[in-house]
């Protein structure tokens, strides 16, 4: 009986696969013993408003005195809070989107309804990951970060948007109690110009 059944199985059958494509530059070599995060890095993360997946860089920096890192996020690539109760914070991202897109978010969350080309064309340009520019965004009042955070007067925001070689965005947003965010600010700059995108 076991021997009927057994010939009675169907013999599994080979397919051979001759389609190909070329390779592209989005094309890694694989990795042995990868991790986790290595083999799936770059699928569903990142936010924004436009665009699919944020594929995520690593990044070296020169890490500002006083500042004490946190472990990242999916968002929060780089973690930091900042001050002697770490009442500020500063993180770096990858998102989508556009710069007016990403700037109006921010101004909106300290009360800015409106965000205007002339708006962005004021704002000064600063010198990020050593040779790189982005544009240098500023707001106090009380600021609204939504997620389920209240709103909290007296707080501010030095921020920097740019543009990656990709097309994505990056941004290093700063925010916390307006004198601490303004104490901080030339230590923020230095820790933006510090920024190295890693292979």
């Amino acid at each position: 009986m076991l021997a009927m059944l057994a010939g009675c199985r169907e013999k599994p059958v080979e397919v051979e696969v001759g389609q190909t494509r070329p390779l592209t530059s989005a094309d890694r070599a694989p990795k042995l013993m990868a991790t986790s995060q290595e083999r799936f890095r770059g699928q569903g993360v990142g936010h924004g408003t436009g665009g699919g997946p944020v594929t995520p860089v690593q990044y070296g920096f020169t890490k500002p005195e006083g500042w004490q890192q946190k472990p990242g996020t999916s968002i929060r690539l780089l973690n930091f809070v900042v001050g002697p109760e770490g009442a500020g914070e500063v993180y770096v991202s990858q998102t989508r989107g556009d710069l007016m897109g990403n700037v109006a978010r921010w101004r909106r969350q300290f009360g800015i309804a409106e965000t205007t080309g002339e708006d962005l064309s004021k704002m000064p340009r600063v010198v990020v990951m050593q040779a790189g520019e982005g544009l240098l965004v500023e707001a106090k009042g009380t600021f609204s970060p939504g997620m389920g955070r209240p709103a909290e007067a007296g707080q501010a925001l030095t921020g920097v948007v740019g543009v990656l070689a990709d097309g994505g965005m990056f941004t290093v947003k700063m925010t916390g109690p307006e004198a601490l965010v303004k104490a901080e600010r030339e230590r923020f700059l230095e820790f933006c110009r510090s920024l190295q995108m890693m292979e």
